[in-house]
């Protein structure tokens, strides 16, 4: 892929032959441009039901996606979400129940100029979030939230109160149905055919 230009229709055969190649992928983030809805609603059923298909870029911050009207045009499995810029967690909260609500799986996803402060981690248990995406197991920014999930973890287990995580749905997401043509359009059609084939004879 580095270095070569691929159209629409390339990449939903490029993403479909790669994890047909390497099925233990389970998911992928913004794999094209919202621009291309109709090409990601197509890979979405090419890939769904065995790959969530993860939003991040494809959708707006927060702060005007908790106000925007989702619709069958553009679905996805999933959505990160980033503690950053104009991002408020009350925004963030306020778009989980949304996406939730919307059959998304929810990712917690660490930025540029991470600290080593503990607080997404923290986020994204409390939100019931299924990934968190912290990057490699390199670096005291990265480490640190990994280690504070180890914490977590033996609390909840001293405490009783971790369940076992139940195994990954994959929900099937279909192209929206085409809309039906309206009244008198299909008989105008075969009008305008049966001049041209009159024509023609």
């Amino acid at each position: 892929m580095v270095g070569i230009a691929k159209v629409a229709d390339d990449l939903v055969e490029f993403w479909s032959d790669l994890l047909t190649r390497y099925p233990s992928i389970i998911a992928i983030i913004d794999p094209m441009r919202k621009q291309e809805e109709e090409h990601w609603m197509r890979l979405c059923d090419r890939i769904s039901d065995r790959c969530l298909v993860i939003g991040s870029q494809a959708y707006h911050r927060p702060g005007l996606l908790k106000d925007e009207e989702l619709t069958e045009n553009f679905k996805s499995s999933g959505i990160a979400f980033k503690l950053e810029q104009l991002n408020t967690v009350s925004d963030i909260l306020t778009c989980v129940k949304k996406m939730e609500e919307d059959d998304n799986q929810i990712i917690i996803s660490s930025c540029q100029g991470e600290t080593t402060d503990t607080f997404l981690a923290d986020f994204a248990v409390g939100v019931n979030a299924r990934f968190i995406k912290v990057g490699a197991p390199v670096r005291g920014e990265r480490t640190v939230q990994i280690n504070r999930l180890l914490q977590i973890e033996e609390q909840l287990e001293t405490k009783d109160k971790l369940k076992p995580l139940e195994p990954n749905a994959f929900p099937h997401i279909a192209p929206p149905p085409l809309p039906e043509p309206e009244e008198g359009e299909g008989e105008a059609q075969t009008e305008e055919e049966a001049k041209k084939d009159g024509k023609k004879k």
